[in-house]
């Protein structure tokens, strides 16, 4: 086989969903969508750090905004393996444009103060924590079983793009206009999914035995405990929620990183997030195409590059080097995360999927609030070296200990 018809299968297994109408348009209200988001997640912590000059007040908004996921994902769940997931996610979209053209217009106007913004980011999380579950579940509805993980990764792409992309454009707003300005954005970018998700219908809507069939798995009596019970989803739930603890704080402490390291400005954390980013879109289009049969390997190989990356942004006061150090934390996050969800949704049936994802969204999500004071807390009390540097540690012993739980198939 030549290069370019390896390069041509490559492309092809990559980019298989693509073949799929209710993709396509799907992906195509994503992108627009997700760059207003990254927009809005870059905007928020630069104004609460440029009100407070706090990182515990980072840390108490990182708080407020993932106190919901642990509170309401669960039920979310739930939500989307009962009801019709297109309809929650409209629902949603609306509510969140709300959310953000209310932030925007106080903003904007200057009414903003640390109270405001920590209750619209603790709305902001509650809407997240609703529709993430059906989100997470939504790709089986667009594709066929056998192209799931390809979804799954190809998704995680399209957020991952739009992290480049929506930093860098946030960083050249707030210069030049303020942070209001990215808020209203954010708004109008909600048109998007609302009009391609009203262009979607699925296979199970066109079905009316799936819709029975739907309602009835709402209701089998499976919980998180049930779940828990298998050993597949019980080891990558708890490496998502390590991941979270310890391995996403350097996320929180990004405006303290890149004014008390790198002396930058909103800019500078654009392209910081931006680098991360670009390791993102790496990580899940190489997940896109790996064997179902490795992807436990893939979480546990993605937290030890993890651990030494944030290990780089704690010790780094080049700019060159914490770019790496997020590049490489952005790739091994996106290959954690990718694996991890494509091996929980594998390991449940077609109905439970909702709430396993859920669950997922407990661990990857619900346990920010922890994440989030824990890392402001100790960069006040201990500074920011020795916070980062915990981290990365914590995050390196609790992967040694998956892959020995792995050799000995206590996990397997």
């Amino acid at each position: 086989m030549t290069w370019n018809q390896k390069a041509h299968q490559w492309l092809k297994n990559t980019f298989q969903s693509m073949d799929n109408r209710n993709f396509r348009v799907y992906a195509i209200g994503q992108v627009i969508s997700i760059i207003g988001t990254w927009m809005q997640m870059i905007a928020l912590p630069w104004l609460v750090y440029k009100l407070t000059d706090s990182p515990a007040a980072l840390g108490m908004a990182t708080f407020a905004n993932t106190l919901p996921m642990l509170l309401f994902s669960y039920p979310g769940g739930i939500l989307a393996d009962r009801f019709n997931r297109r309809k929650i996610l409209i629902a949603c979209q609306a509510l969140a444009m709300f959310q953000s053209g209310v932030l925007a217009v106080m903003t904007l106007t200057g009414n903003i103060d640390m109270t405001s913004l920590l209750v619209l980011a603790f709305i902001g999380g509650t809407i997240t924590a609703v529709s993430f579950p059906a989100r997470q579940s939504f790709a089986p509805d667009l594709v066929e079983p056998e192209r799931l993980t390809n979804a799954l990764a190809l998704s995680s792409a399209i957020w991952n793009t739009c992290r480049m992309l929506g930093p860098a454009l946030a960083g050249l707003v707030i210069v030049l206009w303020g942070e209001g300005v990215c808020f209203a954005l954010n708004a109008v970018s909600f048109l998007a999914p609302l009009i391609t998700l009203h262009m979607i219908r699925t296979r199970s809507e066109s079905d009316p035995q799936a819709i029975i069939e739907r309602k009835k798995n709402g209701g089998d009596g499976q919980n998180l405990l049930t779940f828990l019970k298998d050993p597949r989803i019980a080891s990558s739930l708890g490496m998502m929620a390590i991941v979270t603890i310890f391995g996403t704080q350097y996320n929180v402490l990004m405006p303290v990183i890149v004014d008390k390291f790198l002396h930058g400005s909103a800019t500078t954390m654009g392209f910081m997030a931006c680098a991360g980013g670009i390791g993102a879109l790496s990580g899940s289009l190489l997940v896109a195409g790996v064997d179902p049969k490795r992807l436990r390997y893939g979480i546990g190989y993605a937290c030890l590059v993890l651990s030494v990356a944030v290990l780089i942004l704690a010790m780094s006061s080049s700019l060159a080097v914490s770019l790496l150090g997020a590049y490489l934390a952005g790739a091994a996050g996106a290959v954690q995360l990718n694996c991890g969800q494509s091996a929980v949704q594998l390991a449940v049936s077609p109905g439970a999927r909702g709430r396993i994802m859920g669950a997922f969204s407990v661990s990857m999500l619900g346990v920010g609030p922890l994440a989030g004071l824990m890392a402001g807390g100790m960069a006040s009390q201990f500074g920011l070296t020795i916070t980062l540097c915990v981290s990365g540690v914590a995050v390196l012993l609790f992967t040694l200990v998956y892959f020995y739980l792995m050799k000995f198939r206590a996990w397997a």
